[in-house]
């Protein structure tokens, strides 16, 4: 037999919330009464340990005693009497106590410790070495005390005798009205669940509806319902696969056209293999033909004289450190493009880094009487990193210094932005045609073929500032100005306390 799911959480709320009654009540009836001893048991073991402490201590006096004395029957209904060993009683501890109550804690004290072994009417309920308490019923007042007597350090007896409620009684009393209020709650409940049920299955139905529709491949049903949980994300999830499913031989023809276009790049990926092949095997042949040509020269013995065979020997060595360049260029783009090469990002001094690469070039640029103009401050702090940026910088200035003509020119400037720095080397000199500054990040591009040949350039330091400045996911840039070329790039300004902290620990 089929069952709604509002029947089901009906039935389950039902056999939760009585299982839980039956639950309670049972604790109560079973435990309440061995709680509640255990608990009167600690409190007058903590006032026993008290009182023992205050007059085994001369130096305290009868005002602290009194103190604690009030405080355990006014707030624990807790009574105490103190005997000397010929029964008389402890004026302190009399006058805390009513005459009446005085004497008849004085006599039962005095039963305990002659006849309690006796007294039909005693139940023990914990012996320790100075003292013993016990449940004691009286049957005149049908009333029960938990009483603890013995003996204090200084050597004297006392009884304190606290009277234990019909906790039974209580119990039942406590379990009759939880359960009508349980009847009540679970009344009231069931109406509650009905309506909420009764909301949850409304559109469960309606879903069941749609789906019929969608098995008849009818996608006009929609889910109407504004429910913001699992039923209306269910609602639009099915929405959403109608409109999917509707959609499919659009999206048939779609794939179609993607697999088309994976073909297109797969071929174009082929082209660029190619073309990267045929740039290295070009790019090589030169040098190797030099080197195999005046390797041969030598070998035949061409060249008599010293200097020719030196000479020969300066052009092969030359043209090898000029391959073992390109190929170590070559490896470190593989390893940026690839990313394998991390980058290590931290802060650091992009003017001091500046200042130190036009130091080391200075003899270079002196030899070519080339004018170096610094536009920047003496020190700023940006965050990236720091060996990478330095090839960025040092492929710009020497790219500067490889091109740079006319007034023999190099301006290198710093642009403090909002939250960036923008870095640019500039040289005087033939511009860059417009058709080739896009061209100028591709691998082995050279707009002067024949000028890039005469001072061993390979077509690969810009590669690699584009592969280590998309890293750094910054802008980066090639310009034409009215009296030369502008090359650019932009870096992260280090934190205020990142930088603090970097110069100190300079």
């Amino acid at each position: 037999m089929k069952s709604s799911i509002r029947t089901q959480i009906m039935t389950a709320f039902i056999v939760i919330l009585t299982l839980t009654m039956v639950l309670c009540i049972g604790l109560n009836n079973g435990l309440l009464k061995d709680f509640y001893y255990q608990k009167k048991q600690e409190k007058v073991v903590h006032y026993y340990e008290k009182l023992d402490q205050l007059t085994n201590n001369k130096s305290e006096n009868d005002s602290k005693v009194s103190a604690v004395l009030i405080s355990m029957r006014d707030a624990d209904n807790i009574s105490f009497i103190q005997t000397t060993s010929d029964w008389s009683l402890d004026e302190v501890s009399a006058n805390c106590v009513s005459n009446m109550q005085a004497s008849e804690l004085r006599h039962r004290l005095m039963q305990y410790i002659l006849v309690w072994d006796r007294m039909d009417t005693v139940t023990t309920l914990k012996q320790a070495e100075r003292y013993k308490i016990l449940k004691y019923y009286d049957p005149v007042e049908g009333t029960s005390y938990m009483d603890c007597y013995g003996s204090l350090s200084n050597g004297t007896f006392f009884l304190m005798s606290t009277p234990l409620e019909a906790v039974q009684d209580s119990a039942q009393i406590s379990n009759q009205f939880f359960m009508f209020t349980c009847l009540g709650g679970m009344l009231l409940a069931l109406i509650v669940i009905s309506v909420i049920s009764n909301r949850l299955t409304r559109p469960l139905l309606q879903l069941t509806e749609i789906a019929d529709h969608m098995a008849n491949l009818d996608f006009t049903s929609k889910y109407t319902g504004d429910l913001n949980n699992e039923i209306g994300l269910l609602g639009n999830s099915m929405n959403s696969m109608s409109e999917q499913l509707e959609s499919t031989i659009n999206q048939l023809q779609t794939a179609n056209e993607q697999l088309k276009k994976d073909i297109d790049e797969k071929i174009q990926i082929d082209e660029v293999r190619k073309e990267f092949l045929s740039n290295v095997s070009h790019e090589l042949k030169t040098p190797i033909a030099l080197i195999q040509g005046y390797a041969e020269g030598l070998q035949e013995g061409i060249s008599d004289d010293p200097e020719s065979r030196a000479f020969y020997c300066d052009v092969i060595v030359d043209e090898a450190k000029k391959m073992n360049r390109m190929v170590r260029k070559l490896l470190t783009l593989n390893h940026l493009e690839f990313g394998q090469d991390a980058l290590t990002e931290e802060p650091f001094d992009i003017c001091e880094m500046l200042t130190t690469l036009l130091n080391s070039s200075a003899l270079e640029m002196q030899k070519k009487e080339i004018k170096v103009i610094k536009q920047y401050p003496v020190s700023c702090m940006v965050i990236g990193d720091e060996f990478k940026i330095e090839e960025v910088c040092t492929n710009y200035i020497s790219n500067a210094m490889n091109h740079v003509n006319g007034d023999m020119r190099i301006c290198v400037t710093l642009e403090e932005q909002e939250d960036t720095v923008k870095i640019t080397v500039a040289n005087t000199g033939d511009p860059i045609p417009e058709d080739s500054l896009d061209k100028v990040w591709i691998k082995f591009y050279k707009v002067d073929k024949a000028r890039t040949r005469e001072y061993g350039g390979s077509g690969i330091g810009l590669s690699i500032v584009k592969a280590i400045m998309d890293a750094h996911k910054q802008p980066f840039g090639v310009y034409n100005t009215e009296e030369g070329v502008a090359f650019w790039f932009c870096l992260k300004k280090a934190p205020k306390e990142e930088a603090d902290v970097q110069e100190n620990e300079e």
